[in-house]
């Protein structure tokens, strides 16, 4: 596997061989360079980066070949280090946007782009100089529409970058988002992952419209990440019937996964119910 994944990378970034990344010393893989130039390079962490580093980077970025895992990891930690860079390019938003938007790129890739929306806001709205960039209104439209309506993976993606956003003022509420958590957590036609997402946010943010649906999901026959979510759910938010419910979940069933996760609920119901404020009986 490991040849296969060298192999592939080297075909995917044989524009590069030779060129280097400037200011590294380092090559992008050619037949004599393995991908460990690359991989390397993307876990290194710099407070700054040249243009033409910058420049290297995207174009590598912007290759579609994010199919293959070894490049599609490496992909993401280049992602990590361009958002973490101060100054941080002032194209760098607008970049962001292209890649998300290009249609020929994977959905993979799409994915990993939009996880970078909120730390690129978020540094935005900490430079009172960049204020009202026309980016993070852009970025906030995109996660907007791919909350409610993206494929796959992009709702739940969208959905974690909205809650970590919604403390600074970019146009959504903390309300906003346990309203949507809870809609998506409840829609059958998601992936289990996605709705085991939301549900987590809904339990952070207290909504507990979500218990009904938790109840039912909690039990056997449901995906396990699906079925992990909700008995934590009920270990935070639940009532006093649902202690019974995590107590036969521990005992009765095979998933081992499962039972350690419903006695780590019965703990956290349990300390709550030593809190008199939370009404549990």
């Amino acid at each position: 596997m490991k040849k296969m994944a060298v192999l592939l990378l080297l075909a995917a970034c044989s524009a590069f061989a030779g060129t280097g990344i400037p200011g590294r010393g380092l090559k992008c893989p050619s037949l004599q360079d393995e991908y460990w130039d690359w991989e390397q390079y993307s876990i290194e962490r710099s407070s700054s980066c040249s243009a033409s580093d910058i420049a290297t980077i995207w174009a590598f970025l912007e290759r579609l070949d994010s199919s293959d895992d070894a490049v599609a990891s490496i992909k993401n930690n280049l992602l990590d280090r361009l958002v973490e860079l101060d100054p941080m390019p002032a194209d760098m938003g607008d970049r962001l946007l292209r890649l998300y938007r290009e249609k020929e790129v994977d959905l993979r890739m799409r994915d990993f782009v939009l996880q970078h929306f909120a730390p690129y806001i978020k540094s935005i709205s900490r430079d009172k100089t960049r204020k009202g960039n026309q980016a993070v209104q852009d970025m906030m439209a995109e996660l907007q529409d791919a909350m409610w309506s993206g494929s796959g993976v992009l709702s739940g993606t969208a959905l974690l970058a909205m809650e970590s956003l919604a403390s600074l003022e970019v146009g959504i509420s903390m309300e906003d988002v346990g309203t949507f958590a809870v809609h998506l957590a409840k829609d059958e036609k998601r992936l289990a992952a996605v709705r085991a997402t939301a549900m987590q946010v809904a339990t952070r943010l207290g909504r507990r419209e979500i218990l009904a649906m938790a109840r039912v999901a909690a039990r056997s026959g449901q995906p396990l990440a699906l079925r992990v979510s909700a008995i934590s759910c009920l270990g935070r938010l639940g009532e006093g019937s649902d202690l019974e419910l995590l107590a036969g979940i521990q005992d009765g069933d095979q998933e081992e996964f499962v039972k350690s996760a419903a006695e780590k609920a019965k703990g956290v119901f349990q300390a709550r119910r030593t809190d008199d404020n939370t009404g549990i009986k």
